[in-house]
């Protein structure tokens, strides 16, 4: 029978590939949550009997993301990405990319931002101010959620995209640039970044395009839910991929002489704590950076840390 620690390290377990990091052992849970949206015209437009379009159901669930994220897990980094944009604004300077929302702990203004989109109407100044267009790359966008990523400064325990579209095939006339995409999208694999999909609208069909942008492996393509058509189905699908599924403990089941399973606990609900304390400037309200200096008695000179001795007494 195999020993523990053997089976154990055969136990290649995506959650521990993840959170550990080259730093003496020592695990991270900083998460990082970008937001791929499509802008294009077609997100605009309303489906029949229905009060929203479906790029007012993705503003709203980037919304809600944000609000979620301050109260569970402050510390985590959230961006949200247009796509099919007139306008432009990344730092590759590609066509029709525009980061609405570097990569940064979620705060007040950039929830009140989400909140001025879904507030306009008939999304007017949204279309003056960024416009739309169908002339866009996945390639491009991949490349840029790569390179905000790499210059975070962050390293992270868990990346994950989630890209909101209604259109299942957006470059059906040129398979150049579909063949970019899926390139790009496997370089992301390889990177450990994960891609999800939230579809949304009937008659989607992820195996016209998605399917390869997707899904690895041995993953199948009926394990993916339906497009989502209300707003608290597109929610709760948003909120099963907003966090990492950590185990919790590893076991091993018995079954019998030479024959093991391993096994993984996780917990489905989870208390959720109360953020610690941050102290803020009464005059600007910005953050304060605490800094410690020790002082020679004697000189009032600023001691480094080779000048100070530890002892016990006896």
């Amino acid at each position: 029978m195999a020993v523990w620690s053997d089976w154990a390290t055969a136990w290649n377990d995506d959650d521990e590939q993840d959170e550990q990091h080259a730093t003496g052992g020592y695990y991270t849970t900083k998460d990082c949550l970008l937001l791929l949206i499509d802008s294009s015209p077609g997100m605009f437009v309303k489906e029949e009997g229905k009060d929203e379009t479906p790029f007012e159901l993705c503003i709203k669930c980037a919304r809600s993301v944000l609000l979620n994220k301050i109260i569970s897990s402050e510390k985590d980094l959230v961006g949200i990405v247009l796509f099919g944009t007139k306008e432009r604004k990344n730092p590759s300077d590609f066509e029709h990319v525009y980061i609405l929302q570097d990569l940064d702990m979620p705060d007040a203004p950039r929830i009140k931002q989400l909140e001025q989109i879904v507030e306009d109407e008939n999304l007017e100044e949204f279309k003056k101010m960024y416009g739309h267009s169908m002339d866009f790359s996945l390639s491009d966008v991949f490349w840029i959620c790569s390179t905000m990523l790499a210059t975070s400064g962050t390293k992270f325990s868990h990346k994950r995209i989630l890209l909101f579209t209604n259109n299942d095939d957006p470059h059906s006339l040129n398979s150049a640039l579909q063949r970019q995409a899926k390139t790009k999208a496997k370089d992301l694999a390889d990177n450990g970044i994960e891609v999800d999909l939230m579809h949304i609208g009937q008659g989607f069909n992820v195996a016209t395009f998605y399917q390869d942008i997707i899904f690895t492996g041995d993953e199948d393509i009926t394990s993916l839910p339906d497009p989502s058509e209300q707003f608290e189905e597109l929610l709760t699908r948003v909120r099963s991929k907003e966090f990492k599924k950590r185990a919790m403990q590893k076991i091993t089941l018995s079954l019998g002489p030479q024959l093991e399973l391993g096994v993984g606990v996780y917990s489905m609900v989870r208390e959720t704590k109360k953020p610690s304390f941050i102290r803020l400037d009464k005059r600007t309200n910005e953050e304060l950076k605490t800094q410690t200096k020790m002082l020679c008695e004697d000189t009032g000179t600023v001691l480094l840390p080779t000048d100070i001795k530890y002892y016990q007494e006896l």
